[in-house]
C-alpha cells in the first residue's frame, strides 16, 4: 500500500515537472517570437511561435503575434486563421478584426474585409488604419460593381448586335425567297399554264 502511494506521488511529481517544463519552453519560444516580430524577423518569429503554440495552444496572444508575422510575410490565409482563433477567444479584440480585415483585403475578399474593418471601428472608432482600409475596401467594391455593370452592358450590347444581325438575315432570306417566288416561280407557272392551254 505504501509503495503504491509513493508510486502515485512519483508519477504526479514527474507529470507536474513535465508540465512545468512545457510552460517554461512555451514562454521562452513566445518571448523569442515576440522579439523577432519587433525586430522584423518574421519567418523566424513564425517558427518560434509555432513551437510556443505547440507546447501551449490555449493563449490567444501567441496566435495574434503569429498572425502579425504571417501578415508581414504575405501569408494572408494563415494570418486569417490565426486572427480567427484570437477572435474566437476574444470577440472584442479590435486589433484582430483590423488585421484580419487587412488580410481579407489583400486576398481581394472585400465583403469580409468590410465586415471586419467595421467591427474594428465599432470597438475603436478612432482607429485611422481601420478607416483607411475601410475606405479602400469600399472603393474597391464600387470599382468591382462598376466593372460588373460594364461587363453586363457589354454582354447586352453583344446580344443586341447578334439579335439585330439575326433579324437582318431573316429579312434578307425573306426578301430572296419573295424574289425567287415572284421573279422565277410565278412567271414560270404562268408561262407553263399558258403553254399547257395551247
Amino acid at each position: 500500500m505504501k509503495n503504491t502511494i509513493y508510486l502515485i506521488l512519483l508519477i504526479t511529481g514527474l507529470a507536474y515537472q513535465a508540465q512545468a517544463q512545457k510552460v517554461l519552453e512555451y514562454k521562452q519560444y513566445y518571448h523569442t517570437g515576440q522579439a523577432q516580430v519587433k525586430a522584423g524577423q518574421y519567418d523566424a518569429a513564425i517558427v518560434s511561435l509555432d513551437k510556443a503554440i505547440e507546447r501551449m495552444p490555449y493563449y490567444s496572444a501567441m496566435y495574434a503575434e503569429r498572425g502579425k508575422a504571417k501578415l508581414k510575410v504575405k501569408d494572408y490565409t494563415g494570418a486569417i486563421k490565426d486572427f480567427t482563433i484570437v477572435l474566437q477567444k476574444k470577440s472584442y479584440d479590435a486589433q484582430a478584426y483590423l488585421q484580419r480585415g487587412i488580410a481579407y483585403y489583400h486576398l481581394q475578399d472585400y465583403n469580409n474585409a468590410e465586415f471586419d474593418l467595421k467591427d474594428a471601428l465599432h470597438y475603436r472608432p478612432e482607429n485611422r488604419e481601420a478607416k483607411q482600409y475601410l475606405d479602400k475596401t469600399l472603393a474597391k467594391q464600387e470599382e468591382l460593381r462598376q466593372l460588373a455593370l460594364q461587363q453586363q452592358n457589354e454582354i447586352l450590347a453583344t446580344q443586341n448586335r447578334t439579335n439585330q444581325r439575326d433579324e437582318w438575315e431573316r429579312r434578307q432570306r425573306r426578301f430572296y425567297r419573295n424574289q425567287l417566288i415572284w421573279g422565277t416561280i410565278v412567271p414560270l407557272a404562268v408561262w407553263t399554264g399558258i403553254l399547257l392551254w395551247r
